[in-house]
């Protein structure tokens, strides 16, 4: 569970490797944890450090310089921790799994929409995304970022459906 925590530091460097963001902290009928259990506290890295290479700290009431409350929302249901970054009036959305077998294994999962999955999803900016893609092969190297999914109304199983999917997954290691 320690593991599972120092995730949270990571999300910030990690902003990039998602798609996805949400309307509302998610998922949506989970309490918000007021405090990071004393268990989890401690200093974390990626197992991949060509990934990322720093260490980040977590606290009662923060994970890495992200605070409880301020820009972070950590929900929690069984062994997944849902830690929401929020900004503009959305949320980027990273689960870190816990898997307790002989040993713990920590794993944070950046979730991504394809075109294969788009359809179940209400996006809100599906206009603006698609005309990004349509843009004329022809023209000059764009510096624009794609934009992100935005998306609401998101039931448990179309979360799952997102998690399940996810190919982009990292390691966490907990070093202290």
């Amino acid at each position: 569970m320690r593991y599972l925590f120092f995730l949270c530091g990571l999300v910030l460097f990690l902003f990039s490797c998602s798609n996805v963001i949400f309307v509302h902290s998610q998922p949506e009928g989970l309490e918000s944890l007021h405090e990071i259990p004393d268990r989890l506290h401690g200093m974390y890295v990626f197992e991949d450090s060509s990934f990322n290479s720093e260490s980040y700290v977590v606290t009662d009431s923060s994970v890495g310089d992200m605070v409880l409350g301020d820009n972070l929302i950590v929900k929690q249901r069984g062994n997944y921790f849902y830690l929401n970054l929020s900004g503009d009036n959305e949320y980027a959305l990273y689960v870190v799994r816990i898997t307790q077998f002989l040993h713990e294994d920590i794993e944070i999962s950046f979730l991504n929409i394809t075109n294969e999955n788009a359809h179940l999803f209400n996006i809100l900016n599906l206009e603006e995304i698609r005309a990004f893609d349509e843009q004329d092969e022809g023209q000059p190297l764009s510096f624009n970022q794609r934009p992100d999914y935005l998306i609401d109304d998101v039931s448990v199983n179309q979360l799952n459906l997102l998690l399940n999917s996810s190919k982009n997954k990292q390691r966490l290691l907990r070093v202290d």
